[in-house]
């Protein structure tokens, strides 16, 4: 079901539908919910089902959706992408972690690392980069996250499929973190397409930029 955003902006929505299509399991079936004069999504064979809220079967029809059996073939397709994805995450989250070992403390000393926290966005060798002098907030890496999905992953006749390109890189001052799972962001960046990366580590960023670009491109 798409938020007020994201029917303003469907590219939103479209990155969150292919991050959970790569994370839940292949066979996992996918029904929109729409309210009314929603258009029909332009990639129809995501989505087994549309159903209008207003329509008085809508309960009945997820009824019957969810006895049916998925297509075999849908299945097999889905699950030999989503271990080409899940190899991939393991060697985006790995590195993120070997670079957050290497981070040391500091203030923003570097006028270089000042003026591109400023600007927050740039392209560092051919890496799309994100700077955050503050340690980045939820709706921030939400934002970030659901880019990095639609960039590492595309569609193909319905089915989610993991593109080749590498990661993108944030670069933070201060990592965010989950209670009680102090790395739970930086796995869903890496699994969203991120590496997060100390803007501190003893590594220059371009530095960062080519372990980016060596290691989380599919192999």
């Amino acid at each position: 079901m798409s938020t007020v955003e994201e029917r303003r902006r469907p590219d939103l929505f479209e990155g969150r539908l292919k991050l959970n299509a790569m994370a839940l399991p292949s066979h996992t079936t996918f029904v929109r919910m729409v309210e009314g004069d929603e258009t029909s999504w332009s990639e129809k064979d995501a989505f087994e089902a549309e159903i209008d809220f207003a329509d008085r079967a809508a309960l009945l029809d997820l009824v019957n959706l969810a006895a049916r059996t998925p297509g075999l073939r849908r299945k097999d397709i889905g699950a030999r992408y989503q271990v080409e994805a899940e190899s991939r995450f393991a060697e985006t989250y790995r590195l993120a972690r070997v670079l957050r070992r290497g981070a040391r403390k500091f203030s923003f000393e570097n006028e270089e690392i000042r003026v591109r926290a400023r600007v927050k966005r740039d392209v560092v060798n051919d890496i799309d980069s994100a700077f955050f002098a503050a340690t980045p907030n939820s709706t921030a890496l939400s934002r970030l996250m659901l880019e990095g999905g639609s960039r590492w992953y595309t569609m193909q006749d319905g089915v989610t499929v993991p593109s080749n390109g590498p990661a993108g890189a944030a670069f933070l001052n201060k990592y965010p973190t989950s209670s009680g799972d102090p790395d739970k962001v930086m796995r869903a960046a890496a699994f969203a397409g991120w590496v997060l990366a100390p803007i501190h580590s003893g590594k220059s960023l371009e530095e960062i930029a080519d372990l980016v670009q060596r290691y989380t491109r599919l192999k």
